[in-house]
């Protein structure tokens, strides 16, 4: 089963989300090209492929989110889908 593939502008928010064992962290995107707030995204830490360096940049920037020292070991380190999203602001 395959994933869609969005680019990733940045890294907005981070939560624990659900109970007990189906609790699991997850990243709120601003995608690249959406522009309208409503379309930012919530996706599980553990479909974050390719996105190391935009998760250092946020936890760098937001220390005390959610996941920042956990993260590391629930992101995937390489996946299919390449991180090839603006690296601006």
């Amino acid at each position: 089963m395959g994933h869609e593939h969005f680019d990733v502008k940045k890294i907005l928010d981070s939560r624990w989300y659900g109970r007990g064992r189906g609790k699991h962290l997850e990243f709120k995107y601003k995608l690249l090209d959406y522009d309208d707030p409503s379309e930012n995204s919530w996706e599980r830490a553990d479909l974050a492929y390719n996105l190391h360096e935009k998760i250092e940049r946020f936890y760098k920037e937001y220390p005390r989110k959610a996941g920042v020292a956990q993260w590391r070991t629930i992101v995937p380190q390489t996946g299919a889908v390449d991180d090839e999203s603006s690296e601006e602001d």
